[in-house]
């Protein structure tokens, strides 16, 4: 479940689930989840806290005051998440796939916080001071990253969305199918080869593609997703290192390595892909960045998976 968090975000949940214990509760609240925040030192949350000059000792205070002892449990115990909790890292989660974040840090958990505006720990920082819209923009500039990401106004162009096209993109390859592939692109789009070949234009790419299954019996993609990011309003930017499986082979061929960047662009007619560029992944001169890269996709390969997300 929290393969995505930060190792800051995993931190400051082990330290809600302490304040449980301290403050003598039977669940996991959005109150123990803000005083988890407050004690993680390196995440982006303190930033934004101390960025609107709420205090940290206020806050403290006034959950503890407000804490109704009920019994102390051992350090073993399981302790469940109450559903505003639930809640919160939900809303984490939305917000940030509404930054095309792949992972999930302090920061997300804060804006979650605020999210719930009807759970005890959203009430209190609202109370001195902190606002959803305020806390966006603070991360937007500590950041520098869209307040207001394109995501969020056009809809489409979503972390989930964007890993779903690009794995399409790879399970065509792999397919053999040259219509799928090339339909995802955009009408001009535009695919460069791992050898630099060229190929402009939907039409051209699956005419391109025909010949080359025809004619040979390609190797299948696998790839590890290394980043999603914006890139103005309407469109993002995908990389990854990808390897090659040869027909009849279980091992990569680490001679064919790539780091692949890929443009995904929303226009009226939906999410296509605008540019592929492979680029060779050679590493002259450095053998160890070399093979550390071919295990690390021989790990995507051996676990089954076609694309491995951030």
């Amino acid at each position: 479940m929290f393969e995505r968090y930060t190792e800051s975000a995993r931190r400051a949940l082990f330290f809600a689930r302490y304040e449980v214990s301290t403050l003598g509760a039977i669940e996991i609240g959005s109150e123990h989840l803000l005083l988890g925040l407050l004690r993680e030192a390196k995440g982006l949350a303190g930033s934004i806290l101390d960025e609107a000059r709420v205090s940290r000792e206020a806050i403290r205070r006034a959950i503890e005051e407000s804490a109704t002892f009920l019994e102390t449990l051992p350090a073993s115990t399981e302790v469940p998440m109450a559903p505003a909790a639930q809640a919160v890292l939900q809303a984490a989660a939305e917000e940030a796939d509404r930054l095309l974040h792949g992972y999930i840090g302090t920061e997300h958990l804060l804006l979650g916080i605020l999210r719930v505006d009807d759970s005890p720990a959203a009430a209190l920082l609202t109370r001195h001071g902190l606002r959803l819209d305020d806390a966006r923009q603070t991360l937007a500039r500590l950041s520098g990253t869209p307040a207001h990401h394109p995501a969020s106004r056009v809809g489409n162009l979503t972390l989930a969305r964007t890993m779903d096209l690009y794995t399409q993109l790879l399970t065509a390859w792999n397919r053999r199918d040259a219509q799928s592939f090339a339909a995802l692109f955009a009408e001009t789009g535009s695919a460069v080869g791992f050898d630099g070949s060229q190929m402009n234009g939907r039409v051209e790419i699956e005419t391109s593609l025909r010949g080359i299954f025809a004619s040979h019996q390609t190797a299948s993609y696998i790839a590890k997703v290394r980043e999603i990011r914006p890139l103005g309003s309407d469109a993002v930017l995908l990389r990854a290192v990808a390897g090659m499986i040869p027909p009849g082979s279980q091992e990569l061929n680490p001679a064919v390595n790539a780091v692949q960047s890929v443009v995904l662009v929303d226009d009226p007619g939906g999410v296509t892909i605008a540019l592929l560029q492979n680029t060779p992944a050679a590493f002259h001169g450095r053998p160890e960045l070399a093979q550390g890269l071919t295990e690390e996709l021989s790990a995507v390969a051996r676990a089954g998976r076609i694309v491995e997300p951030p």
